[in-house]
């Protein structure tokens, strides 16, 4: 990564230029040709041995030269020599350069020596000891870094090495920067999950020309964290190939600078892909609040809501605003914001997009931990709102409870099914064929998503219907006739485990037979027994 101080640059009228290197321009390629060259030369040789001064010399440029070297340390390194390589031992706590020099300074009466003759004394010592022979002076301080020997990790090309650096300071300036803007070419959805996945916070907007996406930067929001600008710097080279410019803003030395580059500027320097490779969906939360509302709802009976992770956007007029859910049940479909806490400057900018929005089917989820004037501003956009305390959790029932009051289109699909005389019919044959009816086949016969509609569902087709059955809860409706024959095939089952019984009778369940007058009692952990019961619900 090439530091700012070594960036070398232009700085006018509030504009920063970065110094960019073409790769077809001669005397570039035969510059670095001669870097690369020296660089091969000291394959093998020590870090001492290095000079600045020569890569200076070979460039003409000292910030060039050591963003140079920046980048020429992704093709090679210093490393220190393996010890067991440098040295042959059979002493099996010797394993480290610093274990040697222990052994070596442990044999010194005085803790040094007075003179020559007194170092080769104590390495002779220390050999005969050892039982090797070893070149103490050389291998002793090995592990220093100016001892590190030079290896080529990979090859590579002169171009690949020209857009390197053009890729890297490139990076440098999005590291550096309090807001990077898009325009982009085009929608997709994958823009989104690229920022999702490197945990970045943005906004689009719709233009005349296209989709504007801005993605904040750490100086805005956190202060400025390098780990921030990583992440943005990361995200960039996905990004462009969707955009048809690029412009960032920079604080350098207190200095606000500006910065901006075309999509095929970006693609000649760095040699990128104009679309940005394949984009898995995000797998990461945001934040914990929003995993946890993940977790949870999928975890209980959530009346066949499904919960959809980083929806489509909503796009009105020139308001684009990506939601972080969305519930999703027959027609009805219906988006959740997560408002976690994040800073002033955030919030305002979240309340200005939201209030952007009309007639939209979306809920707030925001914390409690606002001062009042935010929670009034939040209340004030005539959405469902609900304020929740992180550390207690997310109000996953109450957010429930909400879906079905207020977005439910339960009676729409009630008006569309009291005429419906197939319905009916199903059920008069379907009884006169076996005689009762289960929940499951109920529940996928009226189309209902909670018991709530089930049993409007089941009052409303009972009420002109002239057969005479009975409904026993959790299980399905019956006539009079066959609860009394499965009554009589129950009797003879009294003092015997229910498996008996179910694996003739499969629909007589255990709320069944207790509805008829008998008991299960557990036996033990596998082992059950039928008995009479005094309560019964057949009358």
């Amino acid at each position: 990564m090439i530091s700012i101080k070594h960036l070398k640059r232009s700085i006018r009228g509030g504009k920063i230029s970065p110094h960019f290197l073409e790769p077809s321009d001669k005397e570039t390629r035969e510059k670095a040709l001669k870097l690369v060259e020296y660089y091969d030369s000291l394959l093998g040789r020590k870090y001492s041995e290095f000079s600045e001064e020569k890569m200076i010399e070979i460039i003409g440029d000292y910030k060039l030269a050591r963003a140079f070297q920046s980048v020429l340390n992704s093709f090679y390194s210093f490393k220190t020599i393996p010890f067991n390589e440098a040295v042959t031992l059979d002493n099996d706590a010797m394993r480290s350069y610093s274990d040697l020099r222990l052994f070596v300074f442990r044999l010194l009466e005085k803790g040094f020596c007075q003179n020559m003759e007194e170092k080769e004394k104590v390495y002779e010592e220390a050999s005969q000891k050892l039982g090797a022979g070893i070149d103490f002076d050389n291998i002793l301080w090995l592990d220093h870094p100016d001892n590190r020997v030079l290896h080529k990790e990979k090859s590579f090309h002169i171009d690949g090495l020209i857009r390197l650096y053009n890729a890297e300071a490139l990076t440098t300036v999005f590291l550096n920067s309090v807001e990077v803007s898009f325009k982009l070419r085009f929608f997709d959805k994958k823009i989104f999950w690229i920022c999702k996945q490197n945990r970045l916070l943005f906004d689009i907007s719709k233009s005349e020309e296209g989709y504007d996406l801005k993605v904040f930067g750490p100086v805005e929001l956190f202060g400025k964290p390098a780990k921030y600008g990583y992440r943005i710097s990361h995200a960039v080279p996905k990004l462009i190939g969707y955009a048809e410019e690029i412009s960032a803003f920079l604080e350098v030395k207190n200095k606000k600078l500006s910065f901006s580059i075309s999509a095929e500027r970006y693609d000649k320097l760095t040699g990128g892909k104009l679309i940005s490779e394949e984009v898995e969906e995000a797998d990461s939360f945001d934040s914990i609040p929003e995993q946890k509302l993940y977790e949870s709802f999928n975890s209980i009976d959530c009346h066949n809501w499904e919960l959809v992770r980083e929806p489509g956007p909503i796009i009105q007029d020139k308001t684009v605003f990506v939601p972080d859910f969305a519930f999703k049940r027959g027609n009805s479909y219906v988006f959740l914001e997560v408002v976690g806490f994040w800073t002033e400057q955030y919030v305002n900018k979240k309340l200005d997009k939201l209030s952007g929005l009309k007639d939209s089917n979306i809920i707030l989820l925001v914390s409690d931990s606002y001062d009042l004037n935010v929670k009034k501003r939040f209340e004030s956009l005539s959405v469902p709102i609900l304020f929740f305390n992180v550390s207690k959790g997310v109000p996953v029932l109450k957010i429930l409870k909400l879906l079905e009051e207020e977005f439910s289109d339960f009676e729409k699909r009630f008006e569309g099914k009291k005429e419906a005389s197939i319905i009916v019919n199903s059920l008069r044959e379907r009884l006169i064929l076996k005689g009762f009816i289960l929940d499951d086949e109920l529940e996928g016969l009226f189309g209902s998503y909670s018991h709530e509609e089930f049993q409007k569902y089941l009052e409303f087709y009972k009420k002109g219907f002239d057969a005479s059955w009975v409904y026993v809860p959790s299980a399905g409706i019956f006539t009079e006739q066959k609860l009394e024959e499965f009554k009589k095939l129950i009797e003879p089952c009294i003092g015997k485990d229910k498996v008996f019984l179910k694996s003739e009778r499969p629909e007589i369940t255990d709320t069944l037979i207790k509805f008829l007058g008998y008991d299960i009692r557990w036996k033990s952990l596998n082992e059950t027994e039928i008995v009479k019961s005094t309560n019964t619900f057949l009358k």
